[in-house]
C-alpha cells in the first residue's frame, strides 16, 4: 500500500514538473519584421538593428524575427494580412496603396508609422546627349516617352510605384504591369539603355548609415553614355506631386563628374510601419531598445535635436502609432504631442 502511494505521488510530481517545464520553456512572443530584398538597404538596416536589440528583447520575452521580402509594396500587403508586425515602406507607396483599390486601402488603414527611417531618391536614367548630359532639357524626353520602353523593376516594387506616379503626371499614361526583360542586373539595364532597347530606367534608392549605396561604387567607365534627368526648377510639377515628394539634390556620385551635387530629383520619405493591432507592449519594448543604443537612434533618425524636431512634426501631421506618441513623451521628453 505504501509502495503504491509512493508510486502515485511520484507520478503526480512527475506530471507537475513536466507541465511546469512546458510553461517555463514556452516560446517568447514573436515580433515579425518584414524588411526588403536580401542585401538591400532595408534588409541591412534591420540586420544591424537586430544584432543590437535581439538579446535585450529576448530577456523581456520577445523574439525578434527578420523576414526578407520583395520590397515596400509587398511589406504593406504583409502587414495588412497580419503576416508581419513591422515593415519598411516608402511614403509614396503608402499613399499609392491607400488610393489604389479597396483591398489595398484596407491594408493601408491597418498600418501606422512607428519610426522615421530616412528618404529615397527617384533616379531617372537616360541616354546622355551632347553637351551637359544632365541638363534640365532632358525632361523633354518624358513628354514623348513610350512607356513600353521604361524599366522600373517588378510590378509594384518601390521603383515601379515611383515611376508610375511621376510618369502619370507627365504622360497621363499607366505604366505597364509587366515587362519582357525578366530579372536583369543594373549593369544590364544600363546596356539596354545605351543600345536603345530602353529609353528610361527608374530606380528609387536610399542610403545606408554611411550615406552610401551601390551607385557610389560604380566605376565611371560603366556609366559612360548615361545621364540623369534634372528636375531643377520644375515648380509646377513639384506642386502637383507635393503630397508624395519633395525636390532635393542628388549626392555626389563619383561618375557624375562635373554635374555631381547639382542634379535635383524627387525624394520620398521612408518609414518603419507597424500594424495598428500589433501587441502594444511588444512595440513599446522594441521602441525602448531602439532608443537605448546610439547606433540605432541614428538609424531611425531621432538621435539629434534636428531629428527630434522632424519627429515632432511627423507625430503632429501623420498617422503614427500611439506607442510612438507615448515613447516620444516618456523617453524623449516631447510633451503635448497629439
Amino acid at each position: 500500500m505504501v509502495a503504491r502511494q509512493y508510486f502515485l505521488n511520484s507520478l503526480f510530481f512527475g506530471f507537475a514538473i513536466l507541465i511546469f517545464s512546458f510553461v517555463g520553456c514556452s516560446r517568447n512572443q514573436e515580433i515579425r519584421w518584414s524588411t526588403g530584398p536580401d542585401g538591400g538597404n532595408y534588409f541591412q538596416s534591420a540586420q544591424f538593428t537586430a544584432e543590437l536589440i535581439r538579446e535585450p528583447l529576448a530577456k523581456q520575452g520577445y523574439a525578434l524575427h527578420l523576414e526578407s521580402s520583395p520590397g515596400a509594396f509587398a511589406n504593406m500587403i504583409k502587414l495588412g494580412r497580419q503576416q508581419a508586425d513591422l515593415a519598411f515602406s516608402q511614403f509614396d507607396v503608402i499613399l499609392y496603396a491607400a488610393h489604389h483599390d479597396k483591398k489595398m486601402a484596407d491594408y493601408a488603414d491597418r498600418c501606422q508609422i512607428l519610426l522615421p527611417f530616412g528618404e529615397e531618391a527617384v533616379h531617372f536614367f537616360v541616354r546622355a546627349r551632347s553637351g551637359n548630359p544632365n541638363a534640365p532639357a532632358m525632361k523633354q524626353i518624358l513628354t514623348s516617352l513610350d512607356v513600353s520602353k521604361v524599366f522600373a523593376g517588378d510590378f509594384r516594387s518601390g521603383s515601379w510605384v515611383s515611376a508610375a506616379i511621376i510618369l502619370k503626371k507627365f504622360l497621363n499614361k499607366d505604366l505597364p504591369e509587366k515587362h519582357s526583360h525578366g530579372k536583369i542586373s543594373f549593369a544590364e539595364q544600363m546596356d539596354l539603355l545605351r543600345s536603345g532597347v530602353l529609353d528610361l530606367v527608374v530606380v528609387t534608392l536610399g542610403w545606408d548609415s554611411q550615406q552610401k549605396n551601390f551607385l557610389h561604387s560604380i566605376p565611371a567607365k560603366k556609366m559612360e553614355g548615361i545621364g540623369i534627368i534634372d528636375f531643377r526648377g520644375d515648380t509646377a510639377l513639384l506642386q502637383e506631386l507635393s503630397s508624395f515628394y519633395h525636390l532635393d539634390v542628388l549626392p555626389g556620385y563619383p561618375w557624375l563628374g562635373l554635374a555631381k551635387s547639382k542634379i535635383q530629383t524627387f525624394y520620398t520619405k521612408t518609414y518603419l510601419l507597424a500594424r495598428s493591432d500589433a501587441n502594444h507592449d511588444a512595440l513599446r519594448a522594441f521602441l525602448t531598445q531602439v532608443g537605448f543604443f546610439p547606433e540605432t537612434r541614428r538609424v531611425f533618425r531621432f538621435g539629434t535635436g534636428a531629428d527630434q524636431e522632424n519627429l515632432r512634426h511627423m507625430i503632429k501631421d501623420l498617422p503614427v502609432h500611439p506607442e510612438l506618441v507615448k515613447f516620444a513623451a516618456d523617453e524623449l521628453g516631447m510633451r503635448q504631442m497629439k
